[in-house]
């Protein structure tokens, strides 16, 4: 399970992230043991070790939270649910308190949105929301505010019935930018689309050299590299899975930072966000779960890969972990 060597490409974004003044909050989203139907807030630390279960929030009947759909910023997390029901998908974005987990706003939106992200200016959530239905297919950069919800680009002709996952968005509030990824089947047809929330339109298509990875992280510092999990089962059931961390660079060409192995028969959740760097090691976490864990599965047991961009504390390490981590986040993002 060693690093071949460590994920430099994102690590000046998050420098320039930890020079902030005031330390951030690390809060994390997990299902609730102790309330059917429901998840909890928790604080974290660094290593993603629950410190206070800070609130619980019940959700709707047949919902579910969507794996890395989770952004926080000082005083609010936002999240993604979704009712499935072919032809009748609905889709929900939650503002929660961070000082008692009390919910803000519930907000409905068609289609499965599974997709979360915050605008450090404004607050405002955006996803990525896929309608099909009897009135055909839509897929839909959307913005939330509380009210009515805001349909900022249609990028249907882009995705063009393609697989968008979990955690295959990612999103810059400094370019007010959202990059979607485009799973076409891999071998040369896989793209990331770059969509200008401002012009609401998609300003660029890269086509990436490289199969596209299972979960994205944008750097945010203007290169345009957008960094990566991605991941190969074992050979045989009982082998080792291996995981990487690399980085697609703006003309698509995918460079490799870090490797790992991963248990036996675990696979990534779709979750890799970055940890608060105040102790400067651990800055990038990523879940693996057995295959078809589902997000409100009290008594998951899954592993976490620490990957550490700064080369101080342990290096990349996988090591079980006992909850399901549905999402997390620093109140920076």
């Amino acid at each position: 399970m060693a690093s071949s060597s460590r994920p430099r490409a994102l690590a000046l974004a998050l420098g320039l992230l930890s020079a902030s003044a005031q330390a951030p909050t690390w809060y994390g989203l997990r299902p609730s043991a102790s309330a059917l139907h429901s998840v909890d807030l928790v604080d974290l630390t660094d290593g993603a070790v629950v410190r206070t279960t800070i609130g619980t929030v019940a959700l709707g009947a047949g919902e579910y939270a969507w794996p890395d759909a989770v952004r926080c910023l000082p005083g609010f997390c936002l999240f993604a649910t979704s009712i499935i029901s072919p032809g009748q998908d609905q889709s929900f974005v939650y503002k929660i308190s961070t000082t008692d987990a009390t919910i803000i706003y519930k907000s409905a939106a068609p289609g499965i949105c599974a997709h979360m992200h915050a605008d450090f200016t404004t607050g405002h959530a955006y996803t990525l929301c896929i309608e099909e239905a009897a009135t055909g297919y839509r897929a839909v950069v959307t913005e939330v505010t509380g009210a009515k919800p805001i349909a900022v680009a249609d990028i249907t002709d882009e995705v063009n019935h393609a697989r968008v996952a979990p955690g295959q968005t990612t999103h810059c509030s400094a370019f007010q930018s959202m990059y979607v990824g485009v799973d076409n089947g891999g071998n040369g047809k896989d793209a990331i689309i770059t969509v200008d929330l401002t012009a609401g339109k998609v300003s660029k298509v890269t086509a990436l050299s490289a199969d596209l990875t299972r979960s994205l992280w944008a750097t945010c510092d203007g290169s345009g590299v957008v960094g990566g999990l991605s991941f190969v089962q074992g050979s045989s059931p009982g082998a080792n899975g291996t995981a990487t961390f690399g980085a697609f660079a703006a003309d698509g060409s995918f460079k490799v930072d870090s490797t790992v192995g991963v248990f036996p028969n675990h696979v990534p959740s779709g979750l890799l966000t970055g940890t608060s760097p105040a102790s400067y090691k651990d800055a990038f976490i990523a879940a693996f779960y057995p295959a078809g864990t589902l997000t409100n599965a009290t008594a998951a047991r899954g592993a976490l890969w620490a990957v550490d961009p700064y080369g101080g504390g342990s290096d990349d390490v996988v090591t079980t972990f006992p909850y399901y981590l549905i999402g997390a986040a620093w109140d920076r993002e």
